[in-house]
């Protein structure tokens, strides 16, 4: 197995249930609150679209993507595509898989961010190292589980 075979794979636990977790999931407000971005756009259906506009590296660009299978309470897939602030379009389409397994005292949240393999050699290392810090570093992870958390307490 090669470097350029990599997935970016985050879990934590969240002391929720799972349907407490796919509702959160499900809803485009709460989504927009996780993602931090005023226009976020979901059709939460398979085929919806979805559109983010994010700064990831100091650098403004905007996600679009499909939502490609829904599987209630377990699974949540969706490609993820980048545009520049220009709307030029990002060198291949990732997929974002999100899935959730019942624990003893919660759920299982697991995001794999997959199809970095494709880019090209000379772009590989620096966008790969962007979205590890992105989901890794910017928290993105544990901030999902303390809204679903918050959430619960309210």
């Amino acid at each position: 197995m090669t470097e350029k075979n990599h997935k970016i794979i985050s879990q934590i636990s969240i002391n929720a249930s799972i349907a407490q977790v796919w509702e959160f999931l499900m809803s485009e407000e709460k989504m927009k609150n996780w993602f931090e971005a005023d226009e976020f756009l979901i059709d939460v259906s398979e085929g919806g679209k979805i559109k983010i506009p994010l700064t990831i590296s100091g650098e403004e660009c905007v996600i679009e993507g499909e939502i490609g299978l829904i599987l209630p309470q377990e699974k949540f897939v969706f490609t993820w595509i980048e545009r520049d602030k220009h709307g030029d379009a990002w060198f291949n389409n990732t997929t974002v898989t999100i899935a959730l397994e019942e624990i003893k005292n919660g759920t299982k949240f697991t995001l794999i961010h997959d199809g970095f393999k494709y880019l090209p050699e000379e772009i590989f290392h620096e966008v790969y190292d962007r979205y590890q810090a992105y989901w890794h570093d910017g928290n993105l992870i544990a901030r999902f589980s303390e809204l679903v958390s918050k959430q619960n307490c309210e």
